[in-house]
């Protein structure tokens, strides 16, 4: 009877090793590298991210976010949006950006009111680059810009183009 006891007893914690042992010893249970983080965020978020009215700001942001920064870098994220969703001037993100000496252009300010801009940032993969601080957060912000400088700008129209009807002909 004790045999098979201890019989069954090994089984299980042979079953429980091998369940738990591929994700310890293979990684695969390990966090994204940054440069993961930030191969994922442009591949679900290209087609913002190369846009031409976007892409042409993003080194001088990223360059801006890898400094030292009053606030928790998601803290300021949500102010601005918040801020923006309430003024949409900016005028208040503005003056509150001055106070800890960053000047924001409308072009900034745009930038950040894009409701598309807003969904990337607010994106769970985004978050987690972005809740990164100090050398892991300038790696993945260098990677994103690496990946979205390699590719090509997508150029939106300048205004909305509106069919041409089609001209008429002579009944002959």
């Amino acid at each position: 009877m004790k045999k098979r006891t201890l019989v069954c007893f090994l089984i299980f914690l042979l079953c429980v090793f091998h369940s738990s042992l591929p994700d310890t010893v293979f990684g695969q249970d390990a966090d994204p590298t940054p440069e993961q983080l930030a191969q994922q965020v442009f591949d679900e978020h290209n087609q913002v991210l190369r846009r031409a009215s976007v892409k042409q700001f993003l080194p001088e942001i990223f360059e801006g976010l890898k400094g030292d920064l009053p606030l928790p870098l998601l803290n300021i994220i949500n102010l601005a949006i918040s801020s923006i969703e309430s003024d949409a001037t900016g005028a208040g993100l503005k003056t509150v950006a001055a106070t800890f000496g960053v000047t924001l252009t409308d072009d900034h300010i745009a930038i950040i009111a894009d409701a598309d801009v807003q969904g990337v940032l607010e994106d769970d993969t985004t978050v987690a680059l972005l809740s990164l601080t100090g050398d892991p957060l300038a790696r993945g912000l260098d990677e994103l810009l690496r990946l979205i400088n390699e590719s090509e700008a997508i150029t939106e129209p300048t205004e909305p183009t509106e069919p041409t009807p089609p001209e008429p002909t002579d009944p002959t």
